[in-house]
């Protein structure tokens, strides 16, 4: 997993196995992102990168 934070965003690629009965399948999710919500939004979920 690679990530990368610049002020409110990430963006971040994963590589990952999906288990199923048949066979395991790879995949590959590149430039994921999500961007931080305001400070004052009660709504918004959690912060991330630790601030």
């Amino acid at each position: 997993m690679a990530v990368k934070v610049g002020g409110r965003h990430e963006t971040e690629t994963i590589v990952a196995i999906s288990h199923h009965a048949d066979r395991d399948y790879e995949f590959i999710l590149q430039h994921d992102t999500c961007t931080k919500a305001a400070e004052h939004d009660p709504d918004s979920g959690g912060q991330f990168a630790g601030t």
